[in-house]
């Protein structure tokens, strides 16, 4: 009984340790770990070569996801480009827009005048593509 025991215990252990490290992963990412060449190395030095990679990635990409802005396809509706013009800093309200200090090349205030033809151009500027 103990023999029988015994070889049940190397069986299992000997299957375990043939499985690859990665067989309980979803089909996509046993497919990227191979594309990356992943599947020859060990789970450790898989794991250091992808958290490298991707600390790469984040370097090219320069932003956290909820930072960026995408843009509408160009027969989007107005409503969709109006979002997007927001999050710029665009305003509907030409108040909105502040001017003080504002300057001429040669270092004179611009006058009032000057200044309310800027804000009242403001909400009528975004051009849509």
């Amino acid at each position: 009984m103990a023999d029988e025991v015994s070889t049940a215990v190397s069986s299992a252990v000997s299957t375990a340790s043939d499985a690859k490290w990665y067989a309980g992963f979803d089909t996509e990412t046993q497919n990227y770990i191979a594309t990356r060449g992943l599947t020859d190395k060990d789970p450790s030095a898989a794991f250091l070569e992808a958290a490298k990679a991707h600390r790469e990635a984040q370097a090219y990409i320069g932003v956290p996801k909820e930072q960026l802005l995408k843009l509408p396809k160009a027969d989007a509706p107005p409503e969709e480009w109006d979002d997007v013009y927001a999050k710029l800093g665009y305003s509907k309200n030409a108040d909105d827009y502040k001017l003080e200090g504002l300057k001429r090349g040669d270092g004179t205030d611009v006058d009032d005048s000057f200044k309310d033809f800027v804000r009242a151009q403001g909400p009528s500027s975004p051009k849509r593509p």
